[in-house]
């Protein structure tokens, strides 16, 4: 009756921390989309950016390219746009 008593506690002790660890597991997935999350917003937001980023946007004139980059940088003027129809940057 020991043996069972003994194998049953040691059946809870293994649910327990299979428990523990996939608590954990899931803790540490929600940490990382968090960080990835938090690191979005600030590159979006233009704070994060440590290093230089070349970006080469091609297109026909007036199409929008300065417009889009504008809209993904998330400011209004930092590349030049027009309405005019000849190209301005």
């Amino acid at each position: 009756m020991e043996e069972a008593a003994a194998e049953k506690a040691a059946q809870n002790k293994r649910l327990e921390l299979e428990a523990a660890l996939e608590e954990a597991a899931e803790k540490a997935a929600q940490n990382k989309i968090l960080k990835l999350e938090y690191a979005l917003k600030k590159a979006v937001t233009g704070k994060a950016v440590t290093e230089k980023v070349k970006v080469i946007v091609l297109g026909t004139i007036g199409i929008g390219k300065s417009t889009m980059m504008n809209v993904l940088c998330g400011k209004d003027e930092i590349f030049k746009t027009s309405d005019a129809a000849e190209g301005c940057t």
